[in-house]
């Protein structure tokens, strides 16, 4: 029997988000009417370095961070641009990430 049922809720509408609605950091469900699915603030905050990211440097990290959160802007516009500049400009984010990558792997090695 689960003593809890944990929500999210980082938008400020005070319905919830239950963590069965999430792969990842990203919701697999939508929510009902005009709400949102939470977690696109939380997600950006976390406050203690996960072990597996101790070791990158942390303007490298932050680069990433910022990378990543692009992406998920972009994705979240994809709805309103046509196809051919969604896909054009989520390549050059994906090249800009991968070069971050890149960057953490060579300061890893170091």
């Amino acid at each position: 029997m689960v003593s809890e049922n944990a929500l999210l809720d980082d938008n400020g509408d005070g319905m919830g988000t239950p963590a069965d609605w999430f792969r990842g950091v990203r919701t697999q469900k939508k929510a009902k009417g005009k709400s949102s699915a939470d977690g696109k603030l939380s997600r950006l905050v976390f406050p203690v370095i996960p072990p597996a990211e101790k070791d990158i440097p942390a303007p490298l990290r932050k680069k990433r961070l910022a990378a990543e959160a692009k992406i998920e802007t972009l994705r979240s516009l994809k709805k309103t641009l046509e196809a051919e500049i969604y896909y054009r400009d989520l390549e050059k984010l994906f090249l800009e990430l991968a070069a971050t990558n890149d960057e953490i792997e060579t300061a890893q090695q170091e």
